[in-house]
């Protein structure tokens, strides 16, 4: 199940074989009657943020004929419903997706065929999105449902693809949590599963003291549910804060055993580390003075509720900059270096005159270089007026 924000959700119906059987060997009444269909039925709870109309409470089930018969003899057509029902057991929505008429064969068609078929469907891919939301505006004006706030998926879920500056982070996260692991005095082993990145596979980090060593290694699955949180872990000063505030408040990251990250986050205070550039010395001063904790992600459930108005207090602690921050500039990666602080800039500078949006900066920073060069651009053209 896909979604309008990039999401997904899999799940795998089990086919009941026996019953299947059952009806299969059952006599036909009449000779000439097709036999009966075998079928896939299922049903599962609702745990995936699909509709804004909709809670993630309630339950799907699933009824299917199986398109190829018993001995996959040929295609008999599709015909799948799908019934959603409330947290109560009302139904709210049945949708139904069939075939009609013959399948077709791409192998046999002409090329004639091949591009009405093509003429005749193209636009319905350009349309779908914008029927979307005409029909969402109807519901929300004209029938005055109320709207239910994208909750961060679950652990079951899949989340969307990061951008471009998610990806950069989670680049320098991942050098970061490999790093803290192997510097971990304890025998400990970290399965990472990183989130949004596409081809991204499962990390596994084990720390120094496992190498050699006859003491069983503790082990931690720390999987991140959403991209989002690359860019609000480097809002955080202190590593225990921000992973224990995504853990339990914001419920962007899951992790099998959460008393086990004190061994990895929690540590000593490093010592001050001095830039290699005075460049670098500016940007990462810039980064500490920009940088300030996030808001616990908390919405309403739907737009007749209430946002609850709360205040953030004044973080006092002293401290000169983050550990992820000194990780970086510890390293000797000019590449890591210099994406990393150009993401977290831009993260930063979005923040205070871009909404948070980093496509909004982008496009003041568009707008802003079109101004200088029609203002560059006149200038020149009224010297070379002077001068002719």
């Amino acid at each position: 199940v896909n979604n309008t924000f990039g999401e997904r959700r899999p799940y795998l119906v089990i086919r009941d074989f026996e019953a299947e059987r059952h009806i299969q060997n059952r006599p036909a009444d009449d000779e000439d009657q097709e036999p009966q269909r075998s079928r896939v039925k299922g049903s599962w709870k609702k745990d995936f943020h699909v509709s804004p109309f909709n809670s993630r409470k309630g339950s799907y089930s699933l009824l299917a004929s199986d398109p190829l018969g018993p001995e996959m003899e040929g295609f008999r057509g599709i015909d799948i419903t799908i019934n959603l029902s409330s947290s109560k057991g009302h139904p709210k929505l049945v949708a139904r997706l069939f075939s009609e008429g013959d399948a077709l064969e791409p192998d046999s068609m002409s090329l004639f065929q091949k591009t009405k078929f093509v003429l005749g469907w193209f636009w319905v891919g350009f349309v779908t999105f914008p029927r979307i939301v005409k029909e969402a505006a109807v519901l929300f004006f004209k029938r005055g449902l109320h709207v239910w706030y994208r909750p961060e998926p679950l652990r079951e879920s899949m989340g969307r693809l990061a951008d471009n500056i998610e990806k950069q982070l989670e680049d320098a996260f991942r050098q970061y949590l490999r790093h803290l692991v192997q510097q971990s005095p304890s025998p400990i082993t970290v399965r990472y599963i990183p989130s949004g990145v596409v081809g991204a596979a499962e990390y596994i980090f084990s720390s120094s003291s496992v190498t050699g060593s006859s003491t069983t290694a503790e082990s931690v699955e720390i999987k991140v549910l959403t991209p989002v949180f690359y860019s609000r872990f480097v809002h955080y000063a202190h590593d225990f804060e921000a992973v224990f505030s995504e853990l339990a408040e914001s419920s962007t990251l899951w992790v099998d055993k959460p008393e086990l990250l004190p061994k990895i986050f929690l540590k000593k205070a490093s010592p001050p580390l001095h830039a290699s550039t005075p460049f670098d010395f500016l940007c990462f001063q810039l980064i500490k003075s920009l940088r300030s904790r996030p808001e616990k992600i908390e919405r309403p459930l739907t737009s007749a509720d209430q946002v609850s108005s709360s205040s953030q207090g004044l973080d006092i602690r002293d401290f000169r900059m983050s550990s992820m921050d000194a990780f970086v500039i510890g390293q000797g990666n000019t590449t890591l270096k210099k994406s990393y602080r150009a993401a977290v800039l831009r993260l930063f500078f979005a923040d205070r005159i871009a909404f948070g949006n980093t496509d909004l900066l982008g496009m003041m920073e568009l707008g802003a270089r079109v101004g200088a060069s029609w203002v560059l651009a006149s200038l020149i053209n009224q010297a070379i007026r002077r001068f002719s």
